[in-house]
């Protein structure tokens, strides 16, 4: 046994829910800026290692890539 009380149960999770704190909801969103730059930053760079790469290399990769993305969509649909 863990030494805790259904009392002390019942008053931790009391706790948890008066500090917990929901999302926003969405319509606050909108007047989020979104920041792009680490997304364009990355994806300038992939390109950029794109450009310097073999075309067979990134076809290979590409392949690669799809092949191991279909084994992982069949696993999570117990196929």
């Amino acid at each position: 046994m863990d030494g805790h009380t259904d009392d002390d149960l019942g008053r931790r999770l009391a706790l948890a829910d008066a500090a917990y704190t929901p999302f926003a909801p969405f319509s606050d969103w909108l007047s989020e800026p979104v920041g792009l730059g680490p997304w364009t930053n990355a994806a300038e760079r992939l390109a950029d290692i794109r450009a310097r790469t073999p075309v067979d290399a990134v076809r290979a990769a590409l392949d690669e890539v799809r092949r191991a993305a279909a084994i992982d969509t069949g696993a999570i649909e117990g196929l």
